[in-house]
């Protein structure tokens, strides 16, 4: 699954297009790994809510957007990548997390570029990019990072 994720990036980054064929993949991988994760649950149920509403965070999110600016702020691509996201995060909080990593690691890589001129506001940049690179963080250390957050700074438990 990285290994298509990086591959989208790159395709991404490159060509500001994420291929429908390595999309539909990923989901087709993610779908089996989510059907596997369900069946192994010891709450079924709690499982297919927490998949459900990842999978509709995720991509829901995008498609709103996409919709509200006829595709001019983010493109089908995001829409799609969104539903795949939220498959592989598996639980609101961590697509919540994701897209809120992206949208930090988006906006740290962004500015600088922005400053020195390299950029300019009326820019095109993929999102892709930093989508992936957050899931994968997400992916590796979202349970850490969730608790740190509602321990450390929400002061829950």
């Amino acid at each position: 699954t990285i290994t298509g994720l990086v591959a989208l990036a790159l395709y991404d980054f490159k060509w500001m297009i994420l291929p429908t064929k390595i999309i539909y993949f990923l989901d087709s991988v993610a779908i089996i790994m989510a059907v596997l994760n369900i069946v192994m649950a010891n709450n079924k149920t709690e499982s297919i809510i927490s998949y459900f509403l990842a999978t509709l965070i995720g991509g829901g999110l995008f498609y709103i957007i996409f919709r509200l600016s006829n595709g001019r702020w983010i493109g089908g691509g995001d829409v799609r990548l969104g539903f795949l996201l939220g498959l592989i995060a598996a639980t609101p909080q961590k697509i919540y997390l994701t897209i809120f990593m992206a949208a930090i690691i988006g906006t740290v890589i962004s500015i600088p570029f922005l400053v020195i001129g390299k950029l300019k506001k009326s820019s095109l940049i993929p999102f892709g990019p930093f989508l992936i690179a957050a899931a994968i963080i997400v992916e590796f250390s979202g349970s850490n990072i969730i608790y740190w957050y509602s321990h450390m700074l929400l002061g829950i438990g």
